[in-house]
C-alpha cells in the first residue's frame, strides 16, 4: 500500500511530466537535426534521392520540402502544438526512410 500512495504524490506527477517533456524534446531533436542537415545541403540529399529515379531539380526541391517539414513538425512536437498530425507525419517519414 505504501508504494501505491508514494506513486500518487504530487511530486511523482511532476517527475512524470518531466519525463514526458524529455521524451518530447528528444523526439523533436531527432527530427529537427536531420531537417537542418537537409536544408544545409539540399543538393547532396537531392543526389541521394535521384537514385530512385527522380529528376535532379525535383529531387533537390523534395529534399528542401522534407527538411522544412521535419523542422516544423519537430518544433510542433517540442512545444506541444498539433502533436498528433506532427507525429503522423514523422511516422510517414520514418516508414519512407
Amino acid at each position: 500500500m505504501k508504494l501505491i500512495s508514494l506513486l500518487q504524490t504530487s511530486t511523482s506527477w511532476t517527475l512524470i511530466d518531466i519525463g514526458i517533456l524529455a521524451a518530447r524534446l528528444g523526439m523533436a531533436f531527432a527530427f529537427i537535426w536531420p531537417g537542418l542537415n537537409k536544408l544545409s545541403d539540399p543538393s547532396g540529399i537531392g543526389e541521394m534521392i535521384q537514385t530512385i529515379g527522380l529528376e535532379p531539380l525535383l529531387a533537390i526541391q523534395l529534399a528542401t520540402f522534407i527538411g522544412t517539414l521535419e523542422i516544423v513538425s519537430g518544433l510542433f512536437i517540442a512545444v506541444g502544438f498539433m502533436t498528433r498530425p506532427s507525429a503522423i507525419f514523422q511516422i510517414v517519414i520514418l516508414v519512407g526512410a
